[in-house]
């Protein structure tokens, strides 16, 4: 089974890594002791400063993009403003590097502490430390030593490589001055990262005479236009809060082509053609960037039944279900559903499939799917979250084709985030999804 919402994020995160003329940093507002407009202030010479050290090769979000995007997600601010959720944020920028700091009052001095985490695998590569006697002092000082903390970032390379075990080697003869030591990244509790249970595909009904087993086979050769439409109304952030933000629609076109078959299993190149955006935001407000992986071309496979590696990272083939082995008829109901962990966070999705029409090789179907991520505590934080998906729609096939002839999904995005001390706060987010196909 395949998802519109994930092949969007997924295509760009997991494939666009190594496909990217320039990767992304996010420098995050700083908390701590200082007046809010001061803590932005250091905030936006942070950000020169990592521009100074990597140039063109890193492109660096500005705060406006982070403050509009944030509120278009329906991020909940408090978490971001306490710094509870650096990494979880990142990702939901679309960001490969995320810088985060505080600042302390310290016997009349001021102490700012700085962290660099790599997004993907939640790494800590680097931190910095630094004291001013006031915010003008900090300034000075920061600009510059941001080129040390950001000399793991490596450009091009998607996720840094985790920084080598030293090697014992033999005393030198003649002693040599010692050279400092390297700062080493807090150690990653891969593999635990991105484990994948066993997809469990049960019949609940077998449906009406006459029943066949149903398989996906397209041709070689065989081209599709698919487009993909995205749209995600303004955040609820509970009862009594208005909901901020805009409505904004995305629409992403897709060139398939199926390069050969083999065994059952279908191997295919798909390119993005192109990307659109459409909001209500008012003019010069910056609500979204041209997606990277634009004019890309991309590799994947599937097996006679749309079998891939997991629900999600499936979604390369927008909205295909993965079909029953058993004969069916009209009427059938069949459940998928898959445990793994994603970004270290232990994720359930679940679908329900009922089979409204078969027409030959057209096949209509209804489905309710949900993904869910318990609340559980952030990585190096004591802040829980969780989040969860709820879909209803309707899809259009036609067996020998890849894509569906068209889907449509209506749902929500909700997040719940539990700080210590504090009750729980969630947002809402509604979103429409769409795939036409000719």
């Amino acid at each position: 089974m395949t998802w519109l919402r994930y092949a969007l994020i997924l295509l760009l995160a997991a494939v666009c890594s190594t496909a990217m003329a320039a990767e992304r940093l996010a420098v995050l507002e700083l908390t701590g002791d200082l007046p809010q407009k001061e803590r932005a202030l250091l905030a936006d010479t942070i950000r020169g400063g990592v521009v100074s050290a990597l140039g063109d090769a890193v492109q660096v979000m500005t705060r406006e993009n982070m403050e509009v995007m944030l509120t278009d997600m329906g991020i909940d601010a408090s978490c971001v403003a306490e710094g509870a959720c650096e990494v979880e944020t990142a990702r939901n920028l679309g960001v490969d590097y995320v810088v985060s700091g505080n600042v302390v009052s310290l016997s009349g001095v001021f102490v700012v502490s700085l962290k660099l985490y790599a997004t993907q695998s939640g790494q800590l590569l680097a931190s910095l430390r630094d004291k001013g006697e006031d915010t003008l002092a900090l300034m000075d000082s920061l600009e510059g030593k941001c080129v040390d903390l950001v000399a793991k970032v490596k450009p091009g390379a998607g996720v840094p490589a985790p920084v080598p075990a030293p090697v014992p080697i033999p005393a030198p003869a003649e002693p040599a001055p010692p050279e400092p030591a390297p700062l080493q990244p807090k150690p990653a509790p891969a593999p635990e990262k991105s484990l994948k249970g066993p997809m469990v595909v049960t019949v609940l009904d077998a449906g009406a005479e006459p029943r066949a087993v149903l398989t996906y086979h397209p041709t070689v050769g065989a081209r599709q236009h698919v487009t993909l439409t995205d749209t995600t109304a303004p955040p609820s952030l509970g009862k009594k809060k208005k909901a901020k933000g805009h409505t904004t629609t995305f629409e992403t076109q897709l060139d398939s082509v199926i390069d050969r078959v083999e065994d059952g299993v279908t191997h295919f190149s798909t390119r993005v053609a192109d990307w659109a955006m459409e909001t209500d935001a008012p003019p010069g407000t910056p609500v979204g960037m041209k997606p990277r992986y634009v004019g890309k071309t991309f590799q994947g496979s599937m097996g006679s039944a749309g079998e891939t590696e997991s629900l999600s990272s499936s979604v390369i083939h927008p909205s295909v279900p993965q079909l029953p082995t058993e004969a069916i008829g009209a009427g059938a109901r069949w459940q998928l559903k898959q445990d793994e962990v994603l970004g270290g966070r232990p994720t359930t999705t679940q679908a329900t499939y009922t089979v409204t029409s078969i027409d030959g090789e057209r096949v209509v179907l209804g489905f309710e799917m949900t993904v869910t991520s318990p609340l559980e505590k952030l990585e190096g934080s004591d802040t829980q979250m969780g989040t969860t998906n709820s879909y209803t729609g309707e899809i259009s096939l036609d067996l020998g084709s890849l894509y569906p002839l068209k889907m449509s999904m209506r749902g929500a995005t909700t997040t719940e985030t539990q700080q210590p001390g504090q009750p729980p706060t969630s947002s809402s987010r509604a979103h429409t999804y769409a795939v036409a196909t000719r």
